[in-house]
């Protein structure tokens, strides 16, 4: 039940702070779609601008040190459009890897929701199918520590999963005595 609690806190903290911290763009993935499209266009018109300045001085139509001119702030130009299109795929990206956590972290509440209403029998199947080993031992006079280890690996960092035991400490109190 403790565990419950402080997986439910957990998963409220992870959530506020997600809308805190600006993944409010999440919802918005249409709008970061539309603004690539249009950096995409606005780079293929800067192109098409500088062939047009290059193809003057070409045929002689403008002077060499007034195309140079011009085809330094067009490159400049969009090397800036380019560096905000490369932003709004990171924006897009990072959108969609918190749409995908956020409906893992749904999905795992709703199993959890799912255990709570299984049989004991259904529930220890289930424990015993993810926790090869549980080990408990005292670490001081009040205090206990248990030790989970999962048969598969239950995190996951860049592409290397690890299968780390879970430690909880937890402290017996002792009752007051009237």
């Amino acid at each position: 039940m403790v565990c419950e609690i402080a997986y439910r806190e957990e998963i409220k903290q992870l959530s506020l702070n997600a809308k805190k911290a600006g993944f409010a763009e999440m919802v918005d993935s249409k709008g970061l779609r539309a603004q690539i499209r249009r950096s995409e266009r606005e780079i293929r018109e800067v192109k098409r601008s500088m062939i047009s300045v290059e193809s003057d001085r070409i045929i002689q139509k403008r002077g060499n040190d007034v195309v140079a001119g011009v085809l330094e702030n067009l490159d400049k130009h969009l090397q800036s459009i380019e560096a905000r299109k490369f932003d709004l795929l990171s924006r897009l990206k990072n959108a969609a890897k918190m749409k995908r956590w956020n409906n893992w972290v749904t999905d795992f509440g709703a199993k959890i929701q799912e255990l709570k209403t299984m049989e004991d029998e259904a529930k220890k199947e289930f424990l015993e199918g993810v926790v090869s080993t549980i080990s408990a031992k005292t670490v001081g006079e009040n205090h206990y520590e248990c030790t989970v280890h999962f048969r598969l690996p239950y995190a996951e960092e860049g592409r290397n999963s690890i299968n780390v035991p879970l430690v909880f400490t937890a402290v017996k109190r002792r009752r007051k005595r009237n």
